[in-house]
């Protein structure tokens, strides 16, 4: 079954609704992938719930890790649930460890969204020696993560690495949730039989990608992939 492509995508696209939130999950998940590798087990840290953040607990998730959302805003903590990027939303940190804790000790990805305000939050985690593994936040946020980077934490590029650079972002579109389940299988059947023209982290990336996105994005008509694009 041979993909219907897009063509490259747009960047005002990146903020057109959970299309757009796959575009972005994809670029931060084969960036985390590239630096870090598989996050099982691993802790994420994610200051706000941003669409950024959004995308950064899925592609952490899609990795097999976990993610801690602080966010002051009820509003946008209850839409990040909507979109699926928190499993759970909570009122305090303890609360938010010991659900965290349960589901690492399984190796369950899961997301734990807790109403406060960041800047206390991370003050409370501090002084109970709670190290995330991973960072992610706006540049505002540089301030309050740098105590856990000089601890250890990993802050992923916002860029793809120098060997993804020549793929192209592309969009499978189906007519239809049945058809897009079709086409999930399809697609990637597609891509594996093009593996010798593909360079292996491109291949690796959607392998992975393609397995864990349509359980991200169940609700989406749209599979976005990465394509890889040899000079004419």
């Amino acid at each position: 079954m041979e993909p219907e492509r897009s063509g490259t995508v747009a960047k005002s696209d990146l903020e057109a609704g959970t299309a757009g939130l796959q575009v972005q999950a994809l670029l931060t998940f084969a960036a985390i992938f590239a630096h870090s590798g598989m996050c099982h087990r691993k802790v994420a840290l994610c200051v706000g719930a941003s669409h950024a953040s959004c995308a950064a607990t899925l592609a952490v998730s899609a990795l097999g890790g976990a993610c801690l959302v602080l966010e002051n805003d009820v509003a946008k903590l209850q839409a990040a649930g909507r979109l699926g990027a928190t499993d759970f939303t909570v009122t305090s940190l303890p609360e938010a460890l010991r659900i965290l804790k349960n589901e690492v000790r399984q190796g369950t990805p899961v997301s734990v969204g807790v109403a406060g305000e960041p800047k206390m939050l991370i003050g409370e985690m501090l002084r109970r020696g709670v190290q995330p593994d991973l960072v992610f936040g706006d540049a505002d946020h540089d301030v309050m993560l740098g105590p856990f980077v000089d601890l250890g934490a990993v802050a992923p590029p916002a860029t793809l690495p120098l060997e993804l650079r020549c793929a192209r972002l592309a969009i499978d579109v189906a007519e239809n949730l049945a058809e897009r389940r079709q086409r999930d299988s399809g697609l990637a059947k597609v891509l594996a039989e093009n593996e010798l023209e593909v360079p292996q982290p491109v291949r690796t990336v959607n392998a992975r990608w393609l397995a864990v996105a349509p359980r991200l994005f169940p609700r989406d008509r749209q599979r976005v992939y990465l394509e890889w694009r040899t000079e004419e």
